[in-house]
């Protein structure tokens, strides 16, 4: 089992590796873990819309193994970690995320 502090230098680690510096704006904590979101650091500091990162699903953190799990943009990050959710419960497990 990780905690916040774990799950948020991982995050950050992973998102270094990256050739634009990106900066986690938003996390969420919800009973299986943490979801976090992040953006470009020239588009936060310019707020043009030409330096924003496209693409850029949130980053689940599961709390009991450590795992990172890149979630789609497709959906809201609430339904995207509750279909990510849902997909490794086992049939008579229920999924909710509330935020």
């Amino acid at each position: 089992m990780i905690h916040l502090e774990e799950a948020r230098r991982r995050v950050e680690a992973a998102l270094a590796t990256d050739d634009e510096p990106v900066v986690i704006t938003q996390e969420h904590e919800v009973v299986e873990g943490w979801l976090f979101c992040f953006q470009s650091l020239r588009y936060l500091q310019s707020g043009e819309i030409s330096d924003a990162l496209a693409g850029n699903g949130p980053i689940f953190v599961d709390r009991h193994t450590g795992e990172q799990h890149a979630l789609g943009t497709a959906y809201a990050p609430e339904e995207a970690l509750r279909q990510h959710l849902a997909s490794r419960a086992s049939p008579s497990e229920t999924t909710s995320v509330d935020f």
